[in-house]
């Protein structure tokens, strides 16, 4: 029996899911505020430095800092906000920088201009031999490491001795700077505590700070990557859109239903929008629950709809000019919908053909190879996180772990739909044995449309859950001979049925049989 609604452990997953979303996007905006204003500082040390060149053609000099020591100017205030032949404040002759840049505060340290004679000691007065120009850099970027950094002639190169020890003092981290100096360390901190024992406290910190959280974004990384951002916004707007829907459904209302043309099973996460023709624009946007169910209340005027779902097409060109499809009724095959009066209820039976063509079984097994690796990784994540805890014991590593568990089955259940209880297996015809990623393509009848693919795991099993229709099996593997099954004749369920055959593959080394023959011989399905 299919189920009418969702879980309070799915709800509670998504709501996990929400958070942890919503954390990492405030991580990324603090990370680009960080490299943002960095970015600034390394590009305005730059434009100053072209500025004191052209100024050094013209003038034979470099311009004074007007100091009476190495404390410098600090460029951008009202004393230092133009270059001209003046100098950095005075508005004469020619202007090589009409606005002088300051740092991007409030955090960083000060720009400050340092004027030099030829041998690296202060320069009072013009001419001055060359210049120094200090910035601090919050964070690692375009190849240059956090931390204090000068600007000369020759360009930008970090700052050592007392010139460093200065720009540190006088510099001030914002706390994300420190959290992205902090994760770019990750590497090297993993590598240290790899070379020390697990009852060391560095370690046990290391642990904490890096190893949890790598867990946690390989779990998110790995599963994620097998779903595509339509399915988590299509899941996440069911969520939060189908309780008021239930809530406006009138007595007696029937649903109109989304389903797969070839198997004749309700697809669920299919975006419906309905499109007001006199403005052609969005009018409302439902998502399939798991049952396949969608309906609309419109105004009275002139609407059509347009449906996606992966892997899916609309409108289906497999029941074109058909009006019913066994318990469907009220086909909507693309077109015109006329609602006479506001508040009538739309609700069709919307067919969706698969739109897979048959891959190389190479692309299929590899694909398959993929997923299963994804899936390893995945679940690593949690025995890291244990493993964690059990080093550093931290309670909220607890809490960690759980997390792990709600995300791994938020991303299942997006990316893998639920197994039936019955399987079929292919087996080898000489041993019995278990024949491992033998691929098993399912058609229905009679246009030999490609439904689905599987690929049986290692103990030779697979299954395929369809509705009422015809259909036909077939199974290839390098090292056997291509078979295919009977036609199976399904047309007479009122109920989802499970494909799950004992097939048999005849191996190269023996001479083929008559039906093995032909279908090897046969055209490839398309």
């Amino acid at each position: 029996m299919q189920r009418r609604g969702f879980t309070l452990i799915e709800l509670l997953t998504v709501i996990s899911i929400i958070g942890l979303l919503a954390t990492v996007a405030t991580v990324n905006y603090s990370s680009s505020r960080v490299k943002g204003r960095d970015g600034k500082r390394i590009a305005d040390m730059d434009a100053v430095r072209q500025a004191l060149e052209i100024y050094s053609i013209s003038n034979d000099s470099y311009p004074a800092d007007g100091q009476k020591d190495e404390s410098g100017l600090v460029l951008g205030g009202p004393d230092s906000g133009v270059l001209t032949d003046g100098g950095w404040s005075r508005s004469e002759g020619l202007t090589y920088m009409a606005r002088v840049p300051a740092n991007p505060g409030p955090w960083g340290a000060d720009y400050r201009y340092v004027s030099l004679n030829r041998d690296g000691s202060h320069c009072d007065a013009a001419p001055c031999a060359a210049f120094r120009l200090e910035f601090f850099l919050e964070t690692d970027l375009a190849g240059l490491e956090a931390g204090p950094f000068v600007t000369s002639p020759e360009g930008i190169h970090p700052a050592t001795g007392e010139v460093a020890q200065q720009i540190v003092a006088s510099a001030t981290i914002a706390p994300e700077s420190q959290f992205v100096a902090r994760t770019g360390q990750v590497g090297r901190a993993v590598n240290a505590a790899a070379a020390v024992t697990v009852n060391n406290p560095n370690f046990q910190r290391a642990t904490e700070v890096v190893a949890a959280p790598v867990a946690t974004v390989a779990v998110v990384a790995t599963t994620a990557t097998a779903v595509s951002a339509a399915h988590i916004g299509s899941y996440l707007y069911l969520i939060f859109t189908q309780p008021f829907l239930l809530l406006r459904r009138k007595k007696g209302f029937s649903w109109g239903i989304v389903y797969n043309s070839q198997t004749k099973l309700p697809l669920d996460l299919a975006i419906v929008r309905l499109i007001d023709e006199a403005s052609n624009r969005v009018s409302q946007t439902r998502v399939t629950d798991q049952a396949g169910r969608v309906f609309f209340f419109a105004t009275k005027g002139t609407y059509h709809l347009e449906v996606r779902k992966p892997d899916f097409d609309f409108p289906s060109k497999a029941l074109v000019g058909s009006k019913e499809d066994g318990k469907f009724a009220n086909l909507y095959l693309g077109g015109r919908i006329v609602v006479p009066e506001s508040g009538a209820a739309i609700n069709p039976s919307i067919p969706l053909d698969p739109s897979g063509a048959e891959a190389p079984d190479a692309r299929v097994l590899g694909n398959f190879l993929k997923r299963q690796a994804r899936h390893a990784v995945a679940l690593s994540g949690f025995f890291i996180s244990l493993g964690s805890f059990a080093v550093a014991r931290k309670p909220w590593m607890i809490g960690l772990v759980v997390l792990h568990v709600a995300l791994y089955t938020f991303f299942r259940r997006l990316s893998v739909p639920k197994q039936p209880a019955q399987w079929g297996a292919v087996t080898d015809e000489q041993t019995t044995r278990a024949v491992t990623h033998a691929v098993v393509r399912l058609f229905s009848l009679p246009y030999h449309k490609l439904v689905e693919t599987k690929v049986t795991d290692r103990h030779g099993r697979y299954n395929f859950l369809v509705g009422a229709n015809n259909y036909f099996l077939t199974v290839s593997h390098p090292n056997y001979w291509k078979t295919e099954s009977f036609p199976l004749d399904l047309r007479s369920v009122d109920h989802p049925q499970v494909i799950a055959a004992h097939l048999s593959l005849r191996p190269l080394t023996l001479p083929p049989t008559a039906e093995a023959a032909a279908v090897d011989n046969a055209p490839k399905n398309g």
